[in-house]
C-alpha cells in the first residue's frame, strides 16, 4: 500500500468539483452561526423584560408588565459594582417571578452563566 503526503493537481481538481455545489451553503451556515458569537449590548433590564418576555400564566399569555417597584429592583441589578441586592418586600410582590425574569435577561440576553437560587422563608429569617 502506498501513502501520499500531498495532493497532486488532479486530486485538487476532483476535490474542487466535489465541493463546489455545497460551498455556498457551507459559507451561509458559517455566516449565520458566527452571528451568535457577537454578544448583545447591555440593555435596561426592565425594558428588555417587558419587550421580550411573555407571562404564560392564565388563559391568555401576555407580555410581562412590571410595576414601578419591580422596575427599580430590576434596574438595581445593573448598578455599577452591584453583586447583591437586598429587597424587603411585602407578600405577593412578584419577587420570585421578577428574579426569574432577571435571571433570563442575564442568561439569554447577555449570555452569562447563571444559577437561580432563592432562599426559603426559614433561611430568610436568619
Amino acid at each position: 500500500m502506498h501513502h501520499r503526503d500531498v495532493f497532486d493537481d488532479n486530486d485538487l481538481d476532483v476535490l474542487k468539483d466535489l465541493t463546489a455545489p455545497g460551498i455556498e451553503v457551507l459559507f451561509d451556515g458559517i455566516k449565520r452561526a458566527t452571528q451568535a458569537l457577537v454578544p448583545n449590548e447591555p440593555a435596561p433590564i426592565a425594558d428588555w423584560i417587558e419587550g421580550n418576555l411573555v407571562n404564560p400564566n392564565g388563559p391568555w399569555p401576555r407580555p410581562v408588565e412590571l410595576d414601578v417597584v419591580q422596575r427599580a429592583v430590576a434596574s438595581a441589578f445593573q448598578g455599577e459594582g452591584a453583586w447583591r441586592i437586598n429587597w424587603l418586600k411585602p407578600p405577593h410582590a412578584g419577587s420570585s417571578t421578577l428574579l426569574a425574569l432577571i435571571h433570563i435577561y442575564f442568561g439569554a440576553h447577555e449570555g452569562h452563566d447563571t444559577i437561580f437560587y432563592e432562599r426559603s422563608d426559614g433561611d430568610a429569617q436568619k
